[in-house]
């Protein structure tokens, strides 16, 4: 496979963070062919900190106002040339076979399969909990995890659909003109932004896996991903745009409606919590985590109505 990979990184007053996460790029046993640092409106000397690692091929952006990290990495994939895209944090690690180990697995998956993959993510340690109201900082987790009746290779889609974002956007390299053809990142979400994307990104082709853990991702505290109201939003949203898709896989689209109905009642809408537990119930009148989520939402809107 032609290893010609653009890694495009957002960055936001991340001075003292973004030169490892772009060091970590440029050391890469398989080496980038560009490396695009977008900085979105930083005011700390972000963009400063990663010129001076003075790489040739290194290309700093920049946005004149904060647009959020979706309109960032769209800008990096306007700007890049290369036939490959991947994308990284500013704040995360790659560790150094990561693009290599990626494009084996590729080729293993061709030679096993005879069907040309479209991409490849690999395995990651998250460094603290990903989950805002279980943020621990010395926790460590493998991601992706073990899911029942979810696929980790190949088509992808309804693993995405039944077990959420198995791909994180700090593991991916994919096909840059297929990324394009997915639409990009969506830039009216806040949260999920990876997993919106790969659900429209494996409509158009199988995706490999490499299991090792390749990437090390910290999690801030002041995470936009890491806000409920973003995370409660975004997962609005995404139903929305999979409707027939969901609604073709009922035990996923109760999931999605119980998390919906717990994340509402935790940000203090109760009356949205109701709405999304009598939907689940109508999904499941009979599971008793419907039952449970109505209990709760309606035990919310009651403490709420004495107030």
């Amino acid at each position: 496979m032609d290893a010609d990979v653009a890694v495009i990184i957002p960055m936001h007053d991340r001075a003292e963070l973004a030169p490892r996460a772009v060091r970590s790029v440029l050391r890469q046993t398989l080496p980038p062919t560009e490396v695009i640092v977008v900085d979105d409106a930083s005011t700390d000397g972000s963009a400063a900190a990663v010129e001076a690692l003075g790489d040739p091929r290194l290309r700093v952006l920049r946005h004149e106002r904060n647009r959020g990290c979706a309109a960032a990495r769209n800008t990096g994939l306007r700007a890049a040339h290369a036939r490959w895209v991947a994308f990284q944090d500013s704040d995360d690690e790659w560790l150094p076979e990561k693009l290599e180990r990626q494009f084996a697995a590729m080729a293993r998956f061709r030679a096993r399969t005879g069907q040309e993959p479209i991409g490849a993510y690999c395995g990651m340690i998250i460094l603290g909990l990903p989950e805002a109201d279980r943020h621990d900082p010395s926790k460590l987790e493998y991601w992706p995890r073990p899911r029942r009746r979810a696929a980790l290779e190949g088509d992808l889609t309804e693993s995405l659909l039944r077990a959420g974002s198995l791909i994180s956007t700090q593991t991916f390299v994919g096909r840059r003109d297929a990324v394009e053809k997915a639409g990009g990142f969506d830039e009216t979400l806040d949260a999920l932004l990876d997993w919106d994307l790969f659900i429209r990104f494996s409509h158009l082709g199988p995706i490999a896996f490499e299991p090792e853990p390749l990437v090390l991702q910290r999690f801030s505290p002041n995470s936009l991903t890491r806000v409920p109201r973003n995370r409660v939003a975004a997962l609005e949203r995404i139903l929305e745009k999979n409707a027939d898709a969901f609604a073709a896989l009922p035990d996923a689209l109760f999931e999605r409606l119980v998390i919906l109905a717990g994340g509402h009642r935790r940000t203090g809408d109760a009356a949205a919590a109701l709405r999304w537990a009598w939907r689940a119930m109508r999904q499941r009148p009979a599971h008793p985590r419907a039952w449970k989520a109505l209990g709760l939402a309606a035990a919310a809107r009651m403490r709420g109505a004495r107030r």
